[in-house]
């Protein structure tokens, strides 16, 4: 039995593939404990997963800086607690805001704990030097990497990228893609013809700023409603969120309060096209490999990119469906969105990617043998 700590400074619920990895059966057997903060707009929908210890710590996200340390500060000081007390054989944790604790405990009460660092985004080194508190981390995390069995990313790219930054050996370095679970490939549909109109559906975080979301919406009300869109955004800010309800538009709908993670296959099947909506300001968004993209797929739906998701280019699909098509969202009148969503004598492909099996290598080595 291996005794493991999951620590995620960012709440749990906002990483669906990590709910994924926490809720594999493989984890019978061991004692497996989640250190996540909690948002207060999804203190209802808390995460639980059979076997998991859950040890939450509410975050307030206050406009103020100092409240917002002092939070950073207790979630610190609240996961080391555990970490002595329980003293875990192996320790894996999310992104570099996770590390400060994990930081703590390696270096003066417990040499001996493997680490395991999991990466969903890809932060360039000069992002680090833009924001203190990930910097701050990130100086203490690089005392970590000298000392990793395990360092991964959610995509090739981005894994090149990290080696590349940090130094980090090869032989530590893996690729643990963002795929959905096993089960969700029963509730893929065939479809052969779309509706009319055309529905279209956006599920995730939502910001103008980094996000076509002015350009497709004005896109869908230049079409006189031959496409209608759905939006699922508990993640969103207050301006993004004003200005399409100001649209007053019938054909687009917003649902703020966004879906349950476990009723998207469900939902998705009344939708004919998955949309992405990255501008790719950052290397980490030009090279992301969401997990919309593959919960999209696996539901049978088409999925519409921006060409400035460059990672993406090379799964653009039309040989057979669900189809996979890029458009230049920057000049949306150009795109001839009714031969995209063709699929006449096109074969169906269904795809057959599941978490279970992303997660495969992971789970082996933070359970495997002895020693760290």
């Amino acid at each position: 039995m291996r005794k493991i700590a999951v620590i995620s400074a960012n709440p749990v619920e906002f990483y669906p593939p990590l709910r994924n990895l926490l809720r594999d059966p493989r984890w019978k057997g061991h004692r497996v404990t989640l250190y996540s903060m909690l948002s207060r707009k999804r203190s209802g929908l808390q995460f639980q997963a059979d076997g998991i210890r859950c040890v939450r710590t509410v975050q307030r996200r206050s406009r103020f800086s100092c409240l917002n340390l002092l939070d950073r500060l207790w979630f610190s000081f609240r996961v080391l607690g555990g970490l002595i007390i329980s003293r875990p054989d192996r320790i894996l944790y999310i992104e570099s805001n996770s590390a400060l604790p994990v930081y703590w405990y390696r270096r003066y009460f417990n040499r001996k704990v493997g680490i395991f660092i999991h990466y969903y985004e890809y932060a360039e080194p000069e992002q680090y030097a833009r924001e203190p508190w990930n910097g701050y981390c990130h100086g203490k995390e690089l005392y970590l990497y000298g000392l990793l069995n395990w360092c991964s990313h959610c995509n090739s790219r981005r894994l090149e990228f990290f080696c590349r930054d940090w130094g980090v050996p090869p032989e530590l370095s893996h690729v643990v893609p963002n795929y959905p679970p096993r089960e969700w490939q029963a509730h893929f549909r065939e479809r052969r013809s779309f509706s009319a109109p055309l529905k279209a559906v956006y599920i995730g975080s939502l910001s103008n700023d980094t996000m076509y979301v002015r350009e497709f919406a004005a896109f869908v009300m230049a079409q006189g409603g031959r496409i209608h869109w759905d939006i699922f955004a508990f993640n969103h800010d207050g301006e993004t969120r004003r200005e399409l309800e100001e649209l007053g538009c019938p054909w687009i709908r917003f649902f703020p309060e966004g879906v349950e993670y476990d009723r998207i296959p469900a939902l998705l099947d009344g939708y004919d096209v998955g949309i992405l909506l990255y501008r790719g300001h950052s290397m980490n968004y030009r090279y992301n490999e969401t997990n919309k993209f593959y919960e999209y797929l696996i539901c049978g739906l088409d999925v519409w990119f921006p060409s400035s998701m460059l990672l993406l280019h090379g799964y653009q699909k039309r040989g057979t469906f669900p189809c996979v098509t890029m458009a230049d969202f920057g000049e949306l009148k150009s795109f001839d969105w009714e031969c995209a969503a063709s699929h006449e004598g096109v074969p169906c492909r269904k795809p057959l990617f599941a978490a279970e099996d992303a997660n495969s290598q992971l789970i082996a080595a933070l359970t495997a043998g002895r020693g760290r």
